[in-house]
């Protein structure tokens, strides 16, 4: 996973796009912010007291987050 590397194929994502990540989620944290930068319609909702695994940590919130983003894109 440390090899992959997306910085010459992010800006041509053009739909709406939402990144989650914890704010504990060392490993992905600078990533999150750097998809929100260079995705166009890309909305960054970090999550405060979370690590990397939001969906087992908390999922109500994370049913929350989803809920809201699909009711305002819709």
């Amino acid at each position: 996973m440390k090899k992959l590397d997306f910085s010459s194929s992010v800006s041509r994502i053009k739909c709406p796009t939402l990144i989650i990540c914890g704010k504990k989620d060392r490993a992905n944290i600078k990533s999150a912010y750097y998809f929100h930068r260079n995705i166009q319609k890309a909305k960054l909702k970090i999550i405060e007291n979370m690590g990397h695994i939001v969906n087992e940590e908390n999922p109500k919130i994370l049913a929350k987050i989803l809920s809201e983003y699909y009711n305002e894109t819709n």
